[in-house]
């Protein structure tokens, strides 16, 4: 993804590319918790995509999207 912005008399261009996390484990990981604690996001709403059912789910989620959830779970419990 791309976004052009303006402002000041400059324009700067900021480039993002996405950071896929396949598996529970790499998702727990990334965040330096419990595979157990993405479970419970995952139950609040968390941004992850659960494929399959049983023991055979596959978890995947973007870090950056995933990261933006947590910090507005954040806010809305602090109000």
């Amino acid at each position: 993804e791309q976004r052009t912005m303006r402002g000041a008399g400059m324009t700067v261009a900021v480039s993002y590319i996405p950071t896929l996390l396949f598996g529970l484990g790499a998702i727990a990981d990334a965040f330096r918790v419990s595979p157990e604690r993405v479970k419970r996001w995952i139950e609040q709403g968390a941004p992850v995509v659960v494929d399959g059912e049983g023991g055979s789910r596959r978890y995947t989620a973007e870090l950056a999207a995933l990261q933006a959830w947590r910090v507005q779970m954040s806010a809305a419990k602090e109000e």
